[in-house]
């Protein structure tokens, strides 16, 4: 989160494509992990919950980010058990 906040302010790459692809998939994962935290363990699930905020190819872009947030929740939990 503190590389999201240090890049939407007024570093020179904060107005780039690079930038905005990468806080678009770190809000991404930050919704993600809300959502495994509340018990949804579904990227359809999610992608359901949460597709009125969707514009384009988020659509697609989610739920990869989303099983890839749950697989890193999951492996995490292995290590530490």
């Amino acid at each position: 989160m503190d590389q999201v906040n240090r890049l939407s302010g007024k570093d020179p790459m904060s107005k780039s494509w690079e930038n905005d692809d990468m806080v678009i998939r770190a809000w991404f994962a930050n919704i993600s992990r809300s959502l495994i935290q509340s018990g949804i363990t579904s990227a359809n699930e999610a992608v359901a919950l949460v597709q009125n905020n969707f514009q384009g190819d988020e659509k697609s872009i989610f739920p990869i980010i989303f099983n890839i947030e749950l697989c890193k929740l999951k492996q995490k939990e292995e290590n530490s058990g």
